[in-house]
């Protein structure tokens, strides 16, 4: 179902609990799936780690560096600019 997103991108307000484990969650049914389909932890885990991503002090630090979007312009395709994220 998610092969053709190439990365998940979680967070909440500072990216210091509920975005983290939700995060660390899909991670953890991502390696099961990997482990299942016949991939050593390893390379389940790696392959993982490039897709499963937190953004580095969240919401708060994105709006700091980035500003606040109008709520008309939400949903809009993103910008380009880099995202800051930290490996699980």
């Amino acid at each position: 179902m998610l092969s053709t997103i190439p990365k998940l991108a979680f967070h909440c307000n500072s990216s210091k609990g509920r975005g983290t484990r939700a995060a660390g969650w899909v991670a953890d049914a991502f390696v099961k799936m990997h482990t299942q389909a016949g991939a050593s932890e390893a390379q389940a885990q790696q392959s993982v780690a490039q897709q499963v991503l937190i953004l580095t002090g969240g919401i708060i630090a994105w709006t700091e560096t980035h500003g606040k979007r109008p709520i008309e312009t939400r949903g809009q395709a993103w910008d380009g600019k880099t995202l800051a994220a930290i490996p699980l």
